[in-house]
């Protein structure tokens, strides 16, 4: 949990509040950065379709020094790691997205390759630093997808 103590910033996700610094956030994301100072007097900011335990996870780590490594608590699903990794994207995290996408780069399946494909073209104009990461990665799901096309072909995300 974030600490509250001089807390200048509120996410607000799916109507839960997470309490953040401005500085920590701009400090460790490229596009926060950016939208913080096109938005000097915001106070809040709201963001849905993303899993509220997601947001906590990975602003939690952006205020804190653990390794990214520990940013998803318990066990790693692939659901979990998905939505870690596309906040990472949205947000625009190196550190994040590097993590993520070699974690779910070992974990790549005829059923979750698509959807993970539309993910990573749902985020356009990202930083050169992000976007080499989302290249490699693009690169192996685009090798797993050629080498098992026949059994992707068959999954409802394929024609998702």
């Amino acid at each position: 949990m974030l600490n509250d103590s001089g807390a200048d910033l509120v996410f607000e996700v799916n109507g839960r509040q997470i309490r953040c610094h401005k500085s920590v956030l701009a400090a460790r994301s490229q596009y926060l950065a950016s939208y913080l100072e096109k938005n000097k007097g915001s106070t809040k900011i709201c963001i849905s379709n993303v899993p509220y335990e997601a947001c906590e996870a990975v602003l939690g780590w952006m205020h804190s020094s653990r390794p990214v490594e520990d940013i998803i608590e318990g066990q790693k699903t692939i659901g979990k790691v998905q939505k870690v990794w596309e906040l990472g994207l949205r947000f625009a995290i190196p550190e994040v997205v590097q993590y993520c996408a070699g974690w779910l780069g070992g974990s790549l399946t005829v059923e979750n390759i698509c959807v993970l494909i539309t993910i990573m073209y749902k985020y356009g104009g990202l930083p050169p630093s992000v976007e080499r990461i989302n290249e490699a990665f693009r690169k192996k799901c685009f090798g797993f997808l050629k080498s098992n096309l026949t059994e992707v072909q068959k999954t409802p995300s394929y024609f998702a």
